[in-house]
């Protein structure tokens, strides 16, 4: 799964500049139910490359539920809102 999900990510191109697993995909005494992914954009909220990459959550989850039958659940973050959610919303990661 995981290497699906780095693969995911590197086909998205330069829009995406940061990802990490997250929450209980991360925990291995726990059997998740979706997985929690946030990815950082290179770019600010509304502009092109922000858009790709939420367009790029939307294909991702569709095809990550057919290939594995979890739900994906994708935090589209800026630089800036990550920095704010970084050890405070997500405490554990892994990098993609």
């Amino acid at each position: 799964m995981k290497d699906w999900l780095q693969a995911a990510v590197r086909r998205a191109g330069g829009d995406i500049v940061e990802a990490y697993l997250f929450g209980s995909a991360v925990d291995p005494g726990r059997s998740p139910r979706d997985i929690d992914v946030i990815v950082v954009t290179a770019d600010l909220a509304g502009t092109p490359g922000w858009h790709r990459a939420r367009r790029w959550r939307d294909h991702a989850a569709e095809a990550f539920h057919r290939r594995f039958g979890k739900r994906l659940s994708v935090i589209v973050a800026t630089r800036g809102e990550w920095r704010e959610m970084d050890g405070v919303v997500v405490r554990r990661r892994e990098d993609l």
